[in-house]
C-alpha cells in the first residue's frame, strides 16, 4: 500500500488530536503540569543510595510531605492561596492545589539514613539503600 504525503499528514493530524484529547482528559496539558500540578522528577542510582530530585517552585518545606516505606517513596504537596486580609482579588492565576505522587524504587530503602533538602525550588531526597540492596564487588580468586 502506497501512501502520499497528504495521506500521511491526515493520519498524523488525527493521531496528534487523539494525543491532545487524552492528555487533557487525564491531567491537563503539558504546560499545566509544569505549573506545579504534576512535578517533573529525576531518580539517579549512585550505588549506595538513590538521589531523587523533583521541581517544586514556590513551595516551602511546610507545604511538602515525604514518606518512605520499604521501596516506595511518596511525595505530597499542598498550597493554599489566600488574599491578604481586607483586600479583594481582581485576578488570580495562582491557584491553590494539592497533589500526591508515589514512586516505586528498584530497591528497599533505609528510612533512618534518608535526608531531604529544599533549595531554589528543587526538592532533593537522598535515599540510602539497605546494605543487602547495595552493589557488591566480588574479587576473583
Amino acid at each position: 500500500m502506497w501512501m502520499t504525503w497528504n495521506d500521511f499528514d491526515r493520519h498524523f493530524a488525527a493521531i496528534d488530536t487523539l494525543r491532545r484529547e487524552l492528555e487533557r482528559s487525564v491531567g491537563g496539558t503539558r504546560q499545566s503540569r509544569r505549573l506545579g500540578r504534576w512535578p517533573e522528577a529525576t531518580l539517579v542510582d549512585e550505588g549506595e543510595r538513590f538521589v531523587f530530585a523533583v521541581d517544586v517552585p514556590g513551595l516551602t518545606q511546610d507545604d511538602l510531605t515525604i514518606d518512605v516505606h520499604n521501596s516506595t517513596l511518596t511525595v505530597a504537596a499542598r498550597r493554599v492561596v489566600n488574599p491578604p486580609e481586607g483586600y479583594a482579588t481582581h485576578r488570580s492565576e495562582r491557584t491553590g492545589f494539592e497533589w500526591k505522587k508515589s514512586f516505586t524504587l528498584p530497591a528497599k530503602i533505609d528510612g533512618e539514613r534518608t535526608a531531604a533538602n529544599l533549595e531554589e525550588g528543587v526538592l532533593t531526597i537522598s535515599l540510602s539503600k539497605l546494605p543487602e540492596a547495595q552493589p557488591r564487588r566480588i574479587s576473583i580468586a
